[in-house]
């Protein structure tokens, strides 16, 4: 069944005399969210600024050498650390300046453990990117619930490049070699349906993560295992979706399960004109199933009820 939008509820409150049909107007036309312009002009500045740092930061460290630059990352990173653990003890917008210095002190410490890995201790690239994001991710996680949107900017490019990193280190040829970076994007899906500050960014990029990863399976094997393998990503999305009236998922696995069915079709059908009468028969029987569970939820609903 089709689960009530914001007017329907609104609408529903204002009929049973529980909300006044003025206060059912505010509701609608008030922003999702709203930022002072003296904050706005803050970052504006700060962003600024940050360029000028980097500018400076590159000519001083131009002929330095990679200790020097691994010292002042780490010590830049105590530096954020300690103002933003100071800033986020008030309240309102300088919070949230703090959580902007938190970000520096995390980029800026898992970078210099990156270069240290790197370049001192001879590790490989891949573990070098592995380490520092691996540990962002979990200080993503321990911060989840209690920052705004620091740790949901931390978490989702820590297990994304986790995911990336370890499907170059693993070498697997062909779609297997993306299976860490779909397990990292189911992650973000499935925190995505968590009861969040940011939940829709976990899910936009992970969904679509997803959609880019999971048809090269049909595509590059064409077989009727690939094939499964696409579509079974896609339905969980769409169904996911479905069910919780996410459209960033409904997308995503509508189009996962569109281009599964068509590449799988195209490559295994000689016939042009027969692959467009397959694809259309799929869509066709796709719709038909829909129908069908759709009436017999509706028969079974005054059933129940009167069971009830």
């Amino acid at each position: 069944m089709r689960r009530p939008s914001l007017p329907d509820v609104l609408e529903e409150l204002v009929s049973g005399n529980r909300l006044s049909p003025e206060d059912s107007k505010r509701i609608l036309k008030a922003p999702r969210f709203s930022f002072d312009v003296r904050e706005l002009l803050y970052y504006l500045a700060a962003l600024i600024m940050t360029v000028g740092v980097v500018r400076l930061v590159v000519v001083i460290f131009s002929d330095a050498s990679t200790t020097a630059v691994i010292a002042a990352l780490y010590l830049a990173a105590l530096v954020f650390a300690a103002l933003a653990w100071r800033l986020q003890r008030v309240q309102g917008w300088v919070a949230r300046l703090g959580e902007v210095t938190e970000l520096l002190a995390v980029l800026s410490c898992a970078i210099a453990t990156g270069v240290l890995l790197r370049e001192q201790l001879e590790f490989s690239g891949e573990v070098a990117a592995i380490i520092p994001a691996s540990a962002s991710a979990v200080w993503g996680v321990i911060r989840l619930r209690t920052t705004q949107f620091s740790a949901t900017a931390v978490l989702i490019p820590s297990l994304l490049v986790t995911g990336g990193s370890a499907s170059a280190s693993l070498d697997w040829e062909g779609p297997p070699g993306a299976l860490p970076i779909m397990v990292a994007a189911a992650v973000l899906v499935l925190i995505g349906t968590l009861d969040l500050q940011w939940p829709l960014a976990f899910r936009v990029v992970g969904a679509y993560t997803l959609l880019i990863s999971a048809p090269q399976w049909v595509g590059e094997r064409g077989s009727v295992g690939g094939l499964a393998v696409t579509l079974s990503i896609g339905v969980a999305l769409f169904v996911l979706g479905s069910l919780n009236m996410w459209i960033e998922l409904l997308v995503a696995g509508g189009l996962t399960i569109t281009i599964g069915i068509s590449v799988f079709v195209f490559k295994n059908v000689d016939n042009e004109v027969l692959q467009g009468i397959l694809v259309v028969a799929i869509g066709l029987l796709i719709v038909t199933t829909t129908v069908l569970v759709y009436r017999r939820q509706l028969k079974m609903q005054p059933a129940q009820m009167t069971k009830a």
